[in-house]
């Protein structure tokens, strides 16, 4: 063979694994890039989910058997009897919701409701289970609650107004303190802040006693006064909340 011929086919031999080698590197590359995105996407983080808000239930028509509060087919709270609320806080998604008070399996009220991400809410069920007047029909209630930190040595007091049939109330103490602007039904008054201590909470209409209570106001607690139809008669009860 001669050299020329020779020198040929080893540059033919040359080129060849050139151009193998070149091949391989990019099919290497093209497996890291596809790793390395992979590995980017497994990392990316699950879209953020809006806090739910915290809402106490409240059942305050005395003439009415246990409710359960419903949102769409999401039973929120269940049987809670005539005159008492949920212990504890419960945890509703936010956003809108049509609540349902279902007694005996019907329907007794209703009340398109929205919570915002991380609010807290109190959901009343008020009324006369008897009532063929609108306005004291039962009804589903939203209020809003706050439950900020009283200052060092105080707490926080406040009306929530449940007596149907009644004019708007006011929140008074055995030592002849007032607590906010008369309160109409259905409404609350916004939170004061008191001296904590022992004392005597009124509930007062047209400066007449309509109903009290005697407490002990704790340092640092909220407390909610709800005048409503007690079994017989008006009747003020206390609903304690910590701050958060």
């Amino acid at each position: 063979m001669s050299t020329s011929l020779r020198s040929g086919m080893i540059l033919l031999a040359l080129s060849a694994l050139l151009v193998s080698a070149v091949a391989c590197g990019g099919k290497q590359r093209s497996r890291s890039g596809s790793a390395a995105a992979t590995d980017t996407a497994a990392t990316t983080p699950a879209a953020t989910q809006a806090a739910p808000a915290s809402v106490r239930f409240i059942h305050a028509v005395a003439n009415a058997g246990a409710a359960t509060l419903m949102a769409g087919e999401t039973q929120l709270v269940s049987n809670l009897a005539a005159l008492s609320w949920s212990q504890q806080r419960v945890d509703v998604p936010s956003g809108a919701h049509n609540v349902r008070a279902m007694v005996g399996g019907n329907a007794v009220a209703n009340a398109d409701l929205t919570f915002s991400a991380g609010g807290a809410y109190t959901v009343i069920v008020l009324g006369d289970a008897s009532s063929r007047v609108r306005d004291t029909m039962p009804a589903v209630v939203q209020i809003r609650d706050n439950l900020s930190a009283p200052p060092s040595g105080q707490a926080h007091v406040r009306l929530l107004h449940a007596l149907p049939g009644t004019g708007a109330v006011t929140l008074t103490d055995d030592a002849g303190g007032t607590f906010g602007s008369a309160v109409s039904y259905r409404a609350a008054s916004r939170e004061r802040a008191v001296p904590a201590g022992n004392r005597r909470m009124q509930a007062r209409l047209n400066n007449n006693p309509v109903a009290n209570i005697a407490m002990n106001l704790a340092e640092g607690r909220i407390f909610t006064f709800l005048l409503l139809q007690g079994a017989s008669g008006p009747q003020l009860l206390a609903i304690t909340d910590r701050a958060r």
